[in-house]
């Protein structure tokens, strides 16, 4: 437990190497261990973490890392508690391996699925809405933000699904409505997503005359 505790400190400081050798070191006390899922879950959450920070990677560590995700979705099920896996899966297949339609597949199947947290949840339709952008899908996009603003309206959650549908209004060319909703956001009790709302606010007022 001291060990898996001290992995996850490490992993939140952004000590991949660390973090990863303590969750080895708890895996080979073997599969009686009570905290050997947990830590199995944890080392490729970990392995994932690095990839996206350090964003340096070769075809064969994707594909080692896809399959690891695979493996203890075999082992482990697919319930709540290996939400946090298939996430981060979706976002692999979606920015690495380039394949938008098992991300959406994924996602799609933690939203369906039965005693799953709704955090994990809304966080999964803020995704399928930018996986629906990739896609070139705006509708659907504004659908699954709309149902976490609305399903969060009082949350951090339901304003980052707000900002998310303002930027994609400013996208589309609807100024007026982007504006409106940034105004409200402005005052968000996320410092990050206040500055943004007012840079893109200021941006939009500064240009809006021009042709």
């Amino acid at each position: 437990m001291r060990v898996f505790e001290l992995s996850q400190s490490a992993l939140i400081e952004d000590q991949f190497t660390a973090a990863i050798e303590g969750f080895n070191y708890v895996i080979e006390k073997g599969p009686e261990n009570p905290m050997y899922e947990r830590a199995r879950l944890s080392l490729v959450g970990a392995k994932m973490k690095k990839l996206q920070y350090e964003n340096t990677y070769t075809n064969t560590e994707l594909e080692i890392l896809e399959q690891d995700f695979l493996t203890i979705l075999d082992e482990f099920g697919r319930n709540p508690s290996t939400t946090g896996s298939m996430k981060n899966l979706s976002q692999l297949y979606a920015f690495y391996l380039h394949d938008l339609d098992k991300a959406i597949v994924i996602l799609e199947e933690i939203i369906a699925m039965p005693g799953a947290a709704q955090q994990i949840k809304a966080r999964s339709k803020l995704d399928l809405g930018d996986y629906y952008i990739i896609k070139g899908d705006i509708w659907e996009s504004t659908l699954y933000y709309s149902q976490v603003d609305k399903e969060f309206k009082d949350d951090i959650l339901g304003e980052e699904a707000r900002f998310r549908n303002a930027k994609l209004s400013y996208y589309t060319g609807d100024f007026e409505w982007a504006q409106a909703q940034l105004g409200i956001l402005k005052a968000s009790t996320s410092e990050l997503i206040s500055n943004d709302a007012i840079e893109l606010s200021v941006f939009i007022i500064d240009n809006m005359g021009m042709d």
